[in-house]
């Protein structure tokens, strides 16, 4: 077992009575948790799962899903958290762990274990030690499914020394902002999710999850929290829902955030109800963290993701896969350079670049700047996707539950943007229209409702996906 772990377990033994997983309704000190890690590591060791392939955990409860992904480092198998089971279709695991009251569902054939209540109470040492954990830096400890933008899901992996690299190069460098504990809703089905929660643990402080928006607030409220860990997405709900009740999270001192780029009016409304201080983040899951900037900078240069940091090598091609000039809009990639056998599958020469789907420009300067997913001819231009601001825009002025847009061709002087919207309110197409328009973005628009937005497994929107959604509703409206 490397450094990251041991310091948690480093922790359950010298401040035993220390919190260290809260949820609203109950605490988890470190003492607990090392019994909780020790119990259910017990119960797993004869189901003899140490074959290579990953164990997936599928329990409802975010802290079982903690206890259960410690306790498989504790034997050195590794693990995949994830929502539902159908979430799996193509992947291979060894076996899937599931609350007892829950079925795997359809299609799955696998080996189904049922997690009862009593693996997470103390049990009884047996007569043999528990096998070593991971000695190797290089074994593959993790697991998540991503799909950026396809809807089809894809195994990602993470050894020992990748996860530690997030833990202590990604985040140590703003954990010590806390005070009083870190609230992730990140998710732990996520690489950065897993890793943050993990990296709270090895510092010692207090890892705080709430389930929802609202129930996030109240615990900020509550327990005086004062570092928040969540995407893009999570941060604009966060801030409807202050906004809407009126809630006052004084205490929150830092928002770390990451995922899609941010747009100016996601950043001016999290920081108006959340916290004037707010660190963005840009990278994907596999190449890690790429860039990162301060809100008030991003806010004063529209689609600023900050400088590359160490480690790694961002790159920007034309059409042709040729390198861009300074100030020239084209596709990002990213590559390591601090590990000079990642990407290849031979292990040498020169990594293999990763296009991220996203589209930007370098400065002068070296500052990266990034518009989203639409190519635009030139960098002058260029500014935050026009959807992405229309999304956010829509969500905060009429609380939308979720919305999603569409940037749709017309013959028209004026673009026309298809929304989605979930449960709709008292709003029509009139008046969104008026509202993108004080906001600068001057279009016509059509409001379709959709009973969920179209979504892949990392949560992104699936453009694809949402069109078809648009265009069915829009036919079976029109029958008469």
């Amino acid at each position: 077992m490397k450094a990251w772990f041991e310091h948690i377990l480093f922790h359950t033994k010298a401040q035993p009575q220390r919190p260290a997983i809260v949820l609203i309704d109950r605490t988890i000190t470190y003492g607990m948790l090392a019994a909780g890690i020790e119990s259910c590591a017990r119960r797993l060791v004869p189901m003899n799962l140490r074959g290579g392939a990953p164990v997936a955990i599928t329990v409802k409860s975010p802290l079982r899903q903690m206890v259960l992904s410690l306790a498989m480092m504790r034997i050195g198998v590794p693990s995949l958290s994830i929502e539902k089971v159908s979430a799996l279709a193509g992947v291979d695991v060894a076996a899937v762990l599931g609350d007892t009251n829950a079925a795997p569902g359809a299609g799955f054939h696998g080996k189904a274990i049922a997690v009862a209540d009593d693996w997470f109470a103390p049990a009884a040492a047996s007569g043999a030690a528990l096998p070593p954990g991971f000695a190797n830096s290089q074994k593959i400890c993790r697991y998540s499914l991503t799909s950026g933008s396809t809807g089809a899901s894809k195994l990602h992996a993470d050894t020992i020394a990748t996860i530690g690299g997030r833990v202590f190069n990604n985040f140590f460098g703003g954990i010590d902002l806390s005070r009083n504990g870190v609230l992730c809703m990140l998710g732990l089905s996520t690489t950065f999710g897993y890793a943050n929660a993990c990296a709270t643990l090895a510092a010692g402080r207090t890892l705080y999850l709430a389930d929802s928006s609202a129930q996030a607030i109240a615990m900020t409220e509550l327990f005086s929290i004062d570092f928040l860990l969540a995407s893009t997405e999570q941060v604009l709900a966060l801030a409807a829902t202050a906004r809407r009740t009126g809630a006052q999270v004084r205490s929150l001192r830092m928002i770390v955030m990451g995922g899609s780029v941010p747009t100016k009016t996601l950043l001016n409304a999290a920081m108006t109800h959340l916290s004037k201080d707010i660190l963005c983040q840009y990278g994907a899951t596999e190449i890690g963290l790429i860039t990162r900037a301060m809100a008030r900078d991003v806010l004063t240069s529209p689609g600023l993701v900050g400088f590359v940091v160490p480690g790694v090598e961002v790159g920007v091609f034309d059409a042709g896969g040729r390198p861009c000039a300074t100030g020239q809009t084209g596709l990002i990639k990213v590559r390591h350079t601090a590990d000079d056998e990642a990407g290849t599958p031979e292990g040498r020469g020169d990594p293999a670049w990763i296009a991220l789907g996203d589209y930007g420009w370098f400065a002068p300067d070296g500052r990266l700047y990034v518009i989203g997913r639409t190519a635009v001819k030139a960098a002058s231009d260029a500014r935050i996707s026009t959807l992405l601001e229309a999304e956010d825009i829509i969500r905060m002025a009429f609380d939308y539950a979720d919305a999603a847009a569409l940037m749709r061709e017309t013959a028209g002087a004026k673009p026309l943007i298809q929304f989605g919207v979930v449960k709709n309110v008292d709003a029509s197409a009139d008046k969104i229209a008026a509202v993108l328009l004080e906001h600068g973005i001057d279009a016509r628009v059509e409001l379709i409702e959709l009973p969920s937005i179209p979504r892949g497994v990392g949560g992104k929107i699936n453009r694809d996906q949402l069109k078809s959604a648009l265009e069915t509703a829009q036919a079976a409206a029109r029958r008469p």
